[in-house]
């Protein structure tokens, strides 16, 4: 359950995965979808909660935590809550400025197909039936096709994410779990595991540092890898 990341990185997240837009302008609401408010959906806000019927804690303990969080269907609309929810902050806004480039920049995912990834990556991590992740063939949207990538350092080095915001990232896809009732046992783990790759997502000349907007208070990666020099 290492694996399960985000980029919620996007992605988270993956959140976290682009390049700086025309403009310079910080995203709000999700990239690429058209909302400007960052509020959930009603229909997303059904999805979030159908990945759990459990908020008493009744069925906290039946069948697998794949079942539990609604399939790859409720994993999907939990993802997109949550990327939604994170755009909410102004310095994570930041890390997304690929996906508000008008084109995108050729090579880097859409916002759709960074929520893809993760909801393949949670799903594969959490062990749900026929779920694979890298999924074969990539993930595919209006815009193309997208080949998920599995190395978590090679993706956010780039990003010089700090540990402030690899902390508040987490804490803020708790919170709309929480709000979703799901169990809470399910989001301990889930938390745990995203915390288990903190090492490969946080830049290291960062890692006691606040939450902060990309890029830092540098330019230049320990390895040498210009902020230009964007993975995702």
């Amino acid at each position: 359950m290492k694996t399960w990341i985000l980029g919620m990185t996007a992605l988270t997240s993956w959140a976290i995965a682009g390049c700086s837009s025309s403009s310079g302008a910080p995203a709000t609401g999700t990239p690429g979808t058209g909302d400007t408010d960052g509020s959930t959906t009603a229909a997303e806000a059904g999805a979030v909660s159908d990945a759990s019927s459990s908020g008493d804690g009744s069925a906290c303990t039946t069948g697998t935590i794949y079942a539990r969080l609604g399939g790859h269907a409720g994993i999907r609309g939990a993802v997109n809550a949550i990327v939604k929810q994170e755009l909410l902050d102004p310095d994570i806004q930041t890390y997304f400025f690929n996906q508000v480039a008008m084109p995108i920049p050729a090579g880097h995912p859409s916002a759709d197909q960074i929520e893809q990834c993760f909801t393949d990556l949670v799903a594969a991590t959490v062990g749900g039936p026929g779920e694979s992740y890298p999924p074969d063939g990539g993930v595919t949207d209006d815009g193309g096709t997208f080949m998920c990538r599995a190395d978590m350092t090679q993706i956010h080095a780039p990003l010089l994410i700090s540990g402030g915001t690899f902390d508040k990232f987490v804490m803020i896809a708790g919170q709309v779990l929480t709000t979703a009732m799901v169990c809470p046992d399910d989001i301990s783990a889930l938390a745990g595991a995203l915390d288990g790759e903190k090492t490969a997502i946080v830049s290291p000349q960062y890692a006691d540092a606040g939450d902060q907007p990309f890029p830092g208070t540098t330019t230049t990666t320990d390895g040498g890898a210009s902020d230009g020099a964007i993975e995702q």
